[in-house]
């Protein structure tokens, strides 16, 4: 993970301390993402993830267990009341009005289909088999000699029951604090060319994409300039244990079985060729699955950074598959084969 991932989370869970005399640092909590798992009309398992965020603003998004398809939901919270509209292609489809327990983490009350005005009742609580059922973000500003050098977001997972596991994730993000420093040595002789010190900039955001039992999978994306015609920035992704609070191998050999398989190479190129150009490519033909990847409830997410596979003015390319349309080609050792069960 580069370097420049690791500031955010250094900036606010390792360093209570002025680093230099003129730096200031400006951080608070911008909102609380909760985990529920339960039924609609006691039938149908969901998973929900509630955002939210300190303006009483509600969004999140739910799925049904057995498709495993995000529904986005959105509203407002007023009191211990939440009101949620569920859109699927940009039609509300339906609405959650229920009653929001923060403390013990439990949604309940009617969802209400919006064409047929049909009501069931839904009932969502934390789920006692994860460990990890609320994430707080945080957003910060790192100033230094009064020019804003560093913004971003981190994530926090709660920790109410002390877990030793959890604490080992929260600070793997901290594992290489003198870090911080790079980014004001740097301001320190970018002073000496004004243009260059006056645009100077990082920014870095975290989130997390998906929790279970036995993962949480996270995923980064940063900016930086420091001189010459353009910036860049990227994605980085990452997938802890939660049982063991270890970072797991992503490494694409550990994952796939033949990354040269011609079954597989022809659904890459399939997929692509759904949202991009064969000519936007260096070598359209020798393109492969990497290790930079997340997942989610729908499947495995693959982000080929700038320059990875195309030009600059080609961006990220990101790439997409189901777990169906995955498994044949995963190994049966892979620390997420459970997932294509």
């Amino acid at each position: 993970m580069r370097k420049i991932f690791l500031i955010a989370i250094i900036l606010t869970l390792s360093l209570q301390v002025v680093l230099f005399p003129k730096d200031i640092k400006k951080e608070g909590l911008i909102a609380d993402t909760f985990i529920l798992t339960g039924t609609i009309n006691n039938e149908y398992p969901i998973t929900m993830y509630l955002t939210i965020n300190t303006n009483s603003e509600v969004t999140g998004k739910y799925y049904y267990d057995k498709v495993r398809k995000y529904i986005p939901i959105n509203g407002k919270i007023k009191g211990s009341t939440i009101e949620l509209e569920e859109k699927i292609n940009d039609n509300i489809t339906g609405q959650f009005l229920g009653k929001f327990d923060r403390k013990n983490i439990k949604y309940s009350g009617t969802w209400i289909n919006t064409g047929s005005e049909k009501q069931m009742s839904f009932e969502l609580n934390k789920n006692s088999i994860y460990k990890i059922n609320h994430v707080q973000t945080f957003a910060y500003e790192y100033n230094y000699d009064n020019i804003l050098l560093h913004e971003g977001t981190y994530i926090v997972l709660v920790n109410n029951g002390n877990s030793s596991v959890i604490n080992n994730i929260n600070m793997e993000f901290i594992a290489e604090k003198n870090t911080v420093y790079d980014i004001a040595e740097y301001a320190e002789y970018a002073k000496d060319t004004e243009e260059l010190y006056a645009s100077f900039q990082f920014s870095s955001n975290y989130d997390f994409k998906y929790i279970d039992e036995n993962i949480i999978s996270i995923i980064s994306y940063y900016w930086e300039y420091m001189g010459g015609a353009h910036g860049n920035g990227g994605n980085s992704t990452s997938i802890f244990n939660i049982r063991t609070g270890k970072l797991l191998d992503k490494n694409i050999d550990t994952l796939i079985i033949d990354n040269d398989d011609p079954n597989l190479v022809t659904m890459i190129q399939e997929k692509l060729k759904e949202d991009y150009h064969e000519d936007e490519f260096f070598n359209f033909e020798q393109i492969r699955l990497n290790s930079n990847y997340y997942v989610d409830a729908e499947g495995l997410h693959f982000i080929y950074t700038t320059y990875e596979i195309a030009p600059y003015a080609r961006g990220q390319v990101y790439l997409s598959f189901s777990f169906d349309e995955l498994k044949p080609f995963v190994k049966r050792s892979s620390p997420f084969y459970y997932l294509f069960e």
